[in-house]
């Protein structure tokens, strides 16, 4: 008896002690932490205040207390009513359980953490019964309204669905738009051109749509491979109720075959014969690009919009964000041909026919001179920087800060003071479907080290149009600002415009963390003139 009394005695100390060391985790695994506790450790420093007043924790306070235990993590970006960079909670199972407060999991285990991105469109929501998606839109915090959409196949495209949203499914609601919020195209069956026109043949569309009394014009925009010769969008917007008599635009998905004859002019139909040059830009172009994961859509995405001059030439336009600019000034303006150092035009020109005699312009070199249905743009001036002003080197002096204009053409001097800025300079490449990337990157237009790290991402979708942002944050400062001198004075190395090899390399090269790509085409949908959805 003394013997069993000793040894239940020595079991009672041994479960007593596995239990405190199991307490206190040093074995079986850790909990996850509570956000409540997080929350008391960063009471008035990180924290801050949810909607019904309750403490919110930073998803950086929860990765390191995360990390402090022997996790490793991975960070969701979930779209929400919650500030962004709050955390939310756990994402799924881990290892097989349940992710939840205080769940033991082995040490070393990835936990994925859900951080709220703010409020945005839900990847998922296109296709939704409308009803179904209304609660997860309606708890991001901001207004959401439903619209009615035609559709005439209702079988394809059911009743109540969801078949359009702006923002786009998978983007945040902009932070200078919340009070707009999300709008919600709901299908309902119509006719004219509605939404199932996206996808259709161009002809057959047309054939279709003036039988019902429109009259129907045809434009091409650049689109994804699937879309080629098919209707990308219209104008007014699919599913949009338009009478009939109405003129509708089409838009036709076109690709790397007719980039030449869309942004490079002919020469029979030049005003100075036998001249072969750039257009400014064409609006084959118009539409929303983003990165294939949107955080901050005013700096993830990009929209190119566009106006027609009273001659009837393309002016188009930048603007950051997925809104194009209602009233966009010459700064928001971009071309092939930027604002030229010397006012020649010769600059925008490829060829130039005199007689039989055929010389090189200044845009011989250029990347869509090449074929490869790729062409480079931007916004900004080749002139210098002298004293914080722009000068143009081909006509002017800048000494000590001071720009002057020289008493012969031979009086160019520089004293360094004068420099070539990238940060003047906004550059663009536009990549359409199907286009030669390969060819584009061994010609050693990217820079050797963006190609190398562009390998080692995931490869860019070859399908779908892109573009891509030279970015000054990725080239060293001495990189950046360049001194003029007696041999770069007619060439800004930061303005792809010369026949020379001294123009600064393209960063990044293409992948798909640097693609901006098109997601949505400028179909000038008016939202608020559209026709509330009753969800029942």
């Amino acid at each position: 008896m003394m013997l069993l009394a000793a040894l239940l005695a020595v079991l009672v100390i041994a479960g007593g002690a596995a239990f405190v060391t199991w307490k206190s985790e040093l074995w079986g695994g850790r909990s996850l932490p509570d956000p409540a506790s997080i929350a008391a450790a960063h009471s008035g420093s990180s924290t801050t205040t949810n909607e019904d007043g309750s403490a919110a924790v930073m998803t950086d306070d929860m990765v390191a207390a995360l990390k402090a235990k022997g996790f490793n993590t991975r960070i969701k970006q979930v779209f929400s009513g919650k500030s962004k960079g709050v955390f939310i909670g756990y994402a799924g199972n881990a290892n097989g359980k349940e992710a939840k407060p205080g769940a033991r999991m082995p040490a070393g285990a990835t936990i994925i953490v859900q951080e709220s991105a703010g409020p945005g469109v839900p990847k998922d929501t296109i296709g939704k019964q409308a009803k179904r998606a209304a609660s997860t839109l309606e708890s991001m915090g901001v207004p959401v309204h439903y619209k009615q959409v035609y559709v005439s196949d209702t079988e394809k495209t059911p009743e109540g669905s969801v078949v359009d949203t702006y923002p786009a499914a998978g983007s945040p609601v902009p932070d200078n738009q919340r009070d707009d919020g999300i709008y919600v195209g709901v299908a309902v069956q119509g006719t004219g051109p509605t939404m199932d026109i996206v996808g259709q043949d161009v002809d057959t569309v047309r054939t279709e749509l003036e039988s019902q009394g429109y009259s129907v014009s045809v434009e091409p925009r650049f689109a994804a491979e699937s879309l080629k010769g098919k209707v990308t969008g219209s104008n007014p917007a699919p599913g949009s109720h338009v009478d009939a008599g109405q003129s509708v635009t089409l838009y036709e998905g076109v690709d790397a075959s007719d980039v030449d004859k869309l942004m490079i002019d002919d020469p029979s139909k030049n005003v100075e014969s036998g001249v072969r040059s750039l257009y400014g830009m064409s609006a084959a172009m118009a539409g929303t690009y983003c990165k294939a994961t949107v955080t901050d859509a005013d700096k993830d995405c990009m929209t190119i919009d566009y106006r027609t001059d009273e001659y009837g030439s393309i002016i188009a336009y930048q603007t950051w964000g997925t809104k194009a600019n209602d009233n966009p000034s010459r700064d928001d303006e971009v071309s092939q041909c930027f604002a030229t150092n010397g006012g020649d035009v010769g600059r925008c020109s490829i060829t130039l026919t005199y007689g039989s005699d055929t010389f090189d312009g200044d845009a011989t070199n250029r990347l869509i001179t090449k074929g490869w249905g790729m062409f480079d743009f931007g916004r900004g001036q080749e002139g210098a920087l002298c004293g914080g002003e722009t000068i143009t080197t081909w006509f002017m002096n800048c000494r000590a800060g001071e720009s002057t204009y020289p008493t012969t053409g031979d009086d160019l001097e520089w004293d360094g003071s004068a420099t070539y800025e990238m940060s003047a300079i906004d550059l663009f490449v536009y990549v359409t479907a199907g286009a030669d990337i390969d060819a584009a990157e061994q010609s050693g237009y990217f820079d050797t080290s963006a190609v190398q790290t562009a390998a080692k991402q995931k490869p860019v979708d070859t399908d779908r149009p892109f573009i891509l942002y030279r970015d000054p944050s990725l080239y060293d400062e001495d990189q950046t600002s360049v001194k003029v001198n007696e041999k770069n004075m007619y060439d800004n190395p930061f303005v792809p415009s010369s026949k020379d090899t001294n123009d600064v390399k393209f960063k990044p090269a293409p992948s798909d963390e640097t693609a901006y790509y098109l997601v949505d085409q400028v179909n000038n949908r008016d939202w608020n003139a559209m026709r509330d959805a009753d969800l029942g």
